[in-house]
């Protein structure tokens, strides 16, 4: 797999998931603080990883495994929802986490010593 895939579909993620937590924000009590606080983690967890991708480090594989998980928790509590706002940020991080899966499991991080 082309890291660049997996990067850019961090870059997306971050950018949906910000924009689906000031959705929700605005929303107010129609969506739940920790569906907020969640869409907060994965857009910084994405950025993470988007960032060591694009550097080089080998760290990148613990970031997207990380970064899998969140966002497979936000196309679980999104990806259902009648929000088209919500719905298009699960489908972007159904699509990272995909990619992410990948080059965690395809990659072993390099310890630091």
């Amino acid at each position: 797999m082309d890291l660049s895939d997996c990067r850019d579909a961090c870059l997306r993620t971050h950018v949906a998931c910000l924009h689906a937590a000031t959705h929700a924000l605005v929303k107010g009590e129609a969506h739940p603080r920790d569906l907020v606080r969640m869409l907060w983690d994965c857009a910084d967890m994405s950025l993470v990883s988007a960032n060591l991708m694009s550097r080089g480090s080998p760290m990148y594989t613990v970031t997207c495994g990380a970064c899998a998980i969140l966002c497979e928790d936000c196309t679980a509590q999104c990806g259902d929802s009648e929000d088209p706002v919500l719905r298009q940020c699960a489908e972007d991080c159904r699509n990272c986490a995909r990619l992410c899966r990948e080059m965690a499991a395809g990659h072993a991080a390099v310890p630091m010593e």
